[in-house]
């Protein structure tokens, strides 16, 4: 199984950002028991019992972890919820040929349900994804791996839309965005933003192929991420899956695991920041 902590990638500065901002240091409840998101302490052992306790220690410091999930049956990178157990039941279900999990605490003070609202709408703020940044191996060198990313109407569309804006929180809201990729060009993705009992499911599925070379990588709707969004006492819990059913023939030009998973910590590391930026506003 892989697993690799999120501290020893680049996305170090801006997690380095969120333990300053926040505390993230300080010490930690112990003996939290239930699963009820309004019960729940804080995000230990007992909420995450999956984890090693090497994994928890990198959560609880403001990284995270990433999971090969395919081979993780159990779904250990899940936390003890009932909303996460939907995203578990949905990637059962579907039983992808990629499977990516991940887990990350955005330390912040717990959002509020007017805290959620805002959060939707620092999310709505959907250009602030353009200028997302990867190691590439190839290159040897950081590069956009993400930019210019803007709503439009419909898949294909290139005419951009002004960001959504809401004085209410949605029960459930979709939007169709373009994202300039480094290696798949011109993509286009739908964004879904969904209340689930206290927590927000925040989901991106391409709409449209996306394609290396002559050779399409996924078909439309084949890649999609899944993160919950869990207001807890120390912050922000974000636990995702990203299911994933690439090409055969795809294989023979790149290492589909590692591209995915550059694309789910490029995704967290927007919704962290969008995060962070929030709790930044609001001290």
């Amino acid at each position: 199984m892989r697993i690799k902590t999120f501290l020893s990638r680049p996305w170090a500065p801006l997690l380095a950002a969120f333990v300053l901002l926040s505390g993230a240091g300080s010490s930690y409840a112990s003996d939290t028991k239930g699963a009820a998101l309004d019960a729940v302490a804080s995000p230990t052992k007992a909420f995450l019992p999956g984890l090693s306790q090497s994994e928890l220690d990198a959560v609880l410091k403001g990284g995270g972890i990433v999971v090969d999930a395919k081979s993780d049956k159990n779904f250990r990178f899940l936390v003890n919820a009932p909303e996460a157990r939907k995203l578990e039941e949905y990637a059962t279900r579907a039983d992808p040929e990629l499977l990516i999990g991940s887990l990350f605490l955005v330390p912040m003070k717990k959002l509020s349900e007017e805290g959620l609202l805002a959060l939707v709408n620092e999310l709505s703020k959907i250009g602030t994804m353009s200028g997302i940044t990867y190691y590439s191996e190839t290159r040897k060198k950081i590069t956009v791996l993400f930019d210019d990313v803007y709503r439009v109407y419909e898949p294909g569309s290139r005419t951009k839309l002004p960001n959504l804006s809401f004085t209410a929180m949605p029960y459930s809201m979709t939007m169709t965005i373009h994202i300039k990729d480094v290696n798949f060009g011109s993509t286009w993705y739908s964004l879904l933003m969904e209340r689930r009992n206290e927590a927000l499911l925040v989901s991106l599925t391409n709409e449209k192929p996306l394609g290396i070379a002559l050779f399409n990588a996924f078909g439309k709707r084949e890649l999609e991420m899944r993160f919950l969004l869990l207001p807890v006492k120390e912050g922000l819990l974000v636990n995702g899956i990203c299911l994933g059913n690439p090409s055969k023939a795809v294989y023979a030009f790149v290492d589909v695991y590692s591209a995915v998973e550059k694309r789910v910590r490029a995704v967290q590391g927007w919704i962290a920041g969008r995060a962070a930026a929030l709790s930044e506003s609001q001290s």
